[in-house]
């Protein structure tokens, strides 16, 4: 291990951050209204970002697609989204997604109001659909048949306190947990 320089450009604090699937780019969700997509310039020795600044407010969740190109988020503007971090040179010609093989860096792919904070996201085994909670008590479900379909949303409205997290445990088993100190 040896330090290296990372560029965010953020002002803000990070909120949360992960590695891709295949670790050659890690994303920083941020109180700035943005996420840092960084991934590493061999010429200068350093980690370069890329920014998403398509959320109104404070980025609380992030997860990555399978596939390594998509970008599953969740923020305290009420909605979950997802987005292409599609970077040429970084990452190979997307085939076989839900949403195309045009994904250029930073689209927005899909929204969805929700009613209250995301507070955790997370994807499908095969990468096809997000499971996603929010504070009032919900756990979300939506489903990307395909390029140039709707995405199909199903709601479970929550019975009690709110979930902090949610996690597939195979392609068809969701677990979550929260505040009931329970999980469902």
């Amino acid at each position: 291990w040896k330090p290296t320089l990372v560029i965010l450009r953020i002002s803000r604090a990070a909120t949360q951050v992960k590695w891709s699937p295949n670790e050659d780019k890690f994303a920083v969700a941020s109180g700035h209204r943005c996420i840092s997509v960084c991934y590493f310039e061999e010429d200068n020795d350093w980690w370069v970002s890329k920014h998403i600044k398509k959320h109104k407010s404070t980025v609380t969740t992030l997860a990555w697609a399978p596939d390594n190109l998509l970008l599953a988020t969740g923020s305290t503007d009420f909605k979950a989204r997802v987005f292409s971090t599609f970077i040429r040179g970084v990452d190979k010609r997307p085939t076989g997604s839900p949403f195309g093989t045009k994904l250029p860096f930073g689209e927005l792919l899909w929204e969805k109001a929700v009613p209250g904070w995301v507070h955790d996201v997370c994807w499908s085994p095969n990468g096809d659909s997000i499971a996603y909670v929010a504070h009032d008590g919900s756990i979300n479900f939506a489903t990307f048949p395909g390029e140039g379909q709707e995405a199909q949303v199903q709601t479970i409205p929550g019975q009690g306190l709110p979930f902090r997290s949610v996690q597939y445990l195979d392609a068809s088993t969701v677990v979550a947990a929260g505040h009931d100190c329970n999980p469902h």
